[in-house]
């Protein structure tokens, strides 16, 4: 594992001691370690004693980078059968969490979503408002105003040029090698939102075209990325990141 493994990077988040410092790798209670702490925690220490760098992007890193719904239709336009797929996965998934953060912090069928994710975070943090008059077992994906690309973020940070280029990181040295942290509670760590954005639905709409080449580009999808043509220069490095990255 050490020989191979360059970096890991990680979704989810770390435990800071009082003054902010990072002395161990211990990962918080962050969704995805919460899924299953002991398995994070192993995983952490893994790293810690091979001496293998961690770059961890936090939540903090998501909200600091909201996106609209509404970039998942145009998407869906490509005709690409991921994209809408993509769009209908998350349309599910965010009726369900709502379903979930309706319900008391003790209710079995929370499964693993921590406390803190109640019906007041889920508006703020989906609906940008403090309450809404509809209840858990309404949809609510009309009304949600933003959504976060926890996954396509940490892929872009498996490049270190795009890392360095659009988010702040603290580091910390643990064992002698330095490890990296990309967004502390309540900080955004976006160096230029717009400019994140703008990568994002690049190489996301790159991708797909790429996996469509004789298809003509609608002007539908022109508008919907701000171009009058297909530039396939960057749909074909977009779509080689993409697939580098994910395999």
């Amino acid at each position: 594992f050490a020989t191979k493994v360059k970096e890991l990077i990680c979704m989810g988040g770390l435990e800071l001691s009082l003054d902010g410092n990072l002395e161990k790798l211990l990962p918080d209670t962050a969704y995805n370690n919460n899924c299953c702490l002991d398995a994070a925690r192993k995983v952490y220490r893994a790293c810690e004693r091979l001496r293998v760098p961690t770059i961890t992007l936090t939540r903090w890193a998501a909200y600091g980078c909201p996106f609209s719904n509404t970039l998942l239709d145009e998407l869906r336009s490509t005709k690409h059968l991921l994209a809408a797929n993509i769009r209908n996965t998350n349309l599910t998934s965010t009726n369900k969490l709502w379903r979930k953060v309706n319900l008391p912090t003790d209710d079995p069928k929370r499964e693993k979503l921590p406390a803190r994710c109640d019906r007041q975070w889920f508006c703020e943090t989906f609906l940008g408002t403090k309450e809404t008059k509809l209840v858990g077992s309404d949809s609510i994906w009309h009304c949600s105003v933003n959504f976060f690309m926890y996954d396509p973020l940490a892929l872009l940070c498996c490049v270190p040029a795009l890392r360095s280029k659009h988010f702040y990181s603290h580091l910390f040295t643990i064992n002698g090698v330095e490890h990296a942290l990309i967004g502390r509670p309540e900080e955004n760590p976006i160096i230029v939102k717009k400019a994140l954005h703008r990568e994002v639905r690049s190489l996301l709409f790159g991708a797909f075209r790429e996996a469509l080449p004789l298809r003509a580009v609608s002007r539908h999808e022109s508008a919907a990325t701000g171009s009058k043509s297909v530039d396939h220069r960057t749909s074909r490095i977009s779509g080689k990141f993409i697939t580098t990255v994910a395999s």
